[in-house]
């Protein structure tokens, strides 16, 4: 084969080709419907959620190609769940109905966080295949029971789908369910309430500052199968954003002052000792999660929401689910990686 179609065909393989080619191709359709029309793209070829989702796909493999994905995802994660203290308080404080309305039943954030709960239900799944192919029933049946508990949170979030296909509440739920939905965590909301927020708290920062020490007290059973399914320690850092949305009296909602006051000393322990580890820019990162909880903490405990009329003082618990859901993926994905990691040393060490 000549060099010349030896080069064409090697770079006719790689996926950055095929991408320009079908980003040129979106251009050139803007373009056309423009000049014949005046007018833009069909809303039916991109009116669906498919499309930027698929554009999103396409723009991170021609950027990211060949890379460490784990790694990526861990950056993304960290930085969407940092972005989304920031914007919040932003928009509390300047745009208080956007931050209403983007928090509104079946809106963005909710829609977001259905999302995040239902990949990491299949992260689960995956998990659970992969340990039953190896007879690792106890796993197996965890991770099961994991994804099954991530599906059906995400399901509760979107009330199972009742105002998108449009059915009848039950007259069961009509007369037990606080808000008239089709879910089970309105039969009691406070309590569900309590147990999703300060569940969380302990699954996805008290766990993972704490699982160096019970992976090797596992090690040490000889289960370290088991200890794949603990929280990786990098979870706890976006996930501290969640504990920054308090409610508007600390004293009157303990738990989450209990979880705001450790997720403090935690990240404060975590700056010093990058710190005197001489890792300047991990110390920076700890330090400004650790400001940013600060003042979340603040303004959500003083803001006065009467001052704004038709502003819920609530709204604030959807963004503090979206976290919660979005550390639910980081931590079923990161188990995903663990179990491979563990199956690939294992792999090495008989080599």
């Amino acid at each position: 084969m000549k060099p010349t179609t030896s080069t064409l065909v090697g770079a006719l393989k790689h996926p950055a080709v095929w991408i320009s080619v079908a980003f040129l191709g979106l251009v050139v359709m803007e373009a056309y419907f423009w000049v014949a029309d005046r007018t833009t793209i069909p809303v039916g070829i991109t009116g669906s959620v498919l499309y930027p989702v698929l554009l999103a796909a396409l723009a991170y493999v021609l950027v990211f190609h060949r890379t460490d994905h784990y790694r990526n995802f861990k950056a993304f994660v960290t930085a969407c769940c940092f972005g989304v203290g920031v914007v919040t308080l932003f928009l509390l404080s300047r745009r208080p109905m956007l931050f209403d309305a983007m928090s509104n039943e079946d809106g963005f954030v909710e829609t977001l966080s259905a999302a995040a709960l239902f990949v990491g239900a299949a992260a689960f799944v995956a998990v659970m295949v992969g340990q039953l192919r190896r007879r690792r029933v106890l796993v197996a049946v965890v991770s099961g029971l994991f994804a099954v508990v991530l599906f059906v949170i995400g399901m509760e979030e979107i009330s199972w789908m009742q105002r998108i296909l449009g059915f009848e509440t039950t007259d069961y739920f009509i007369e037990r369910n606080i808000q008239n939905e089709i879910n089970l965590h309105n039969f009691n909301t406070g309590v569900s309430e309590k147990i999703f927020y300060f569940g969380g708290f302990i699954a996805l920062i008290l766990l993972p500052y704490f699982q160096k020490p019970l992976t090797a007290f596992l090690a040490k059973l000889k289960q370290e199968e088991l200890a794949t399914l603990l929280p990786a320690q990098w979870l706890l850092l976006p996930s501290s954003v969640m504990v920054g949305y308090v409610g508007t009296s600390v004293t009157k909602d303990p738990t989450a002052g209990i979880a705001a006051l450790v997720t403090a000393f935690i990240l404060f322990r975590l700056a010093v000792g990058s710190l005197d580890a001489g890792h300047f820019p991990t110390f920076m990162v700890y330090g400004a999660f650790l400001v940013l909880v600060g003042v979340m903490v603040y303004y959500f405990t003083t803001y006065n929401y009467a001052s704004v009329e038709g502003l819920r003082s609530w709204a604030r618990k959807e963004y503090l689910e979206l976290i919660i859901a979005v550390g639910l993926m980081g931590y079923a994905v990161s188990t995903l990686q663990q179990s491979k990691a563990l199956d690939a040393a294992r792999e090495t060490a008989r080599a």
